[in-house]
């Protein structure tokens, strides 16, 4: 047997795994010595939220239906997916969530049938798990 042999097979070894490591390190420090960036985008909100209430009473005043009529100019990004619209009462609790297409730009929204109250209404333009800001616009029911 060549004593020779196993110590050239553990030096080849360690020189191989000493050699992983700094090429990793040097692709990154490449990049950052040539000049590449990186940057994050944002999904620019929907805008102008208008919100129209409709309201069918009955006898006496009786709320029979109520709904909201929300018209809003879609978010300019681009590669948006689509739109959440949420519509929150008075005490925060969601009353409606409808999501709509990317190019959406109104859609009506039933309302409980309670009379009088506040509700809230957003729209957010959403690509995968981001979000946009809100428009947001107010309004009392019925």
């Amino acid at each position: 047997m060549n004593p020779a042999r196993p110590l050239l097979v553990a030096a080849l070894v360690g020189t191989l795994s000493f050699a992983a490591v700094p090429l990793a390190s040097a692709a990154f420090v490449d990049a950052a010595a040539a000049g590449v960036s990186f940057s994050t985008a944002s999904l620019s909100p929907p805008s102008g939220l208008t919100v129209q209430k409709r309201c069918t009473l009955g006898l006496l005043g009786v709320v029979l239906a109520a709904s909201l009529d929300l018209t809003w100019t879609p978010s300019s990004t681009t590669w948006a997916t689509g739109q959440r619209v949420v519509v929150t009462d008075g005490d925060g609790v969601v009353v409606a969530t409808q999501d709509l297409s990317a190019t959406a730009s109104s859609t009506t929204v039933d309302l409980p049938l309670v009379s009088g109250g506040t509700y809230t209404s957003t729209v957010r333009a959403i690509y995968g798990g981001w979000t946009s800001a809100a428009a947001t616009a107010t309004t009392t029911g019925c």
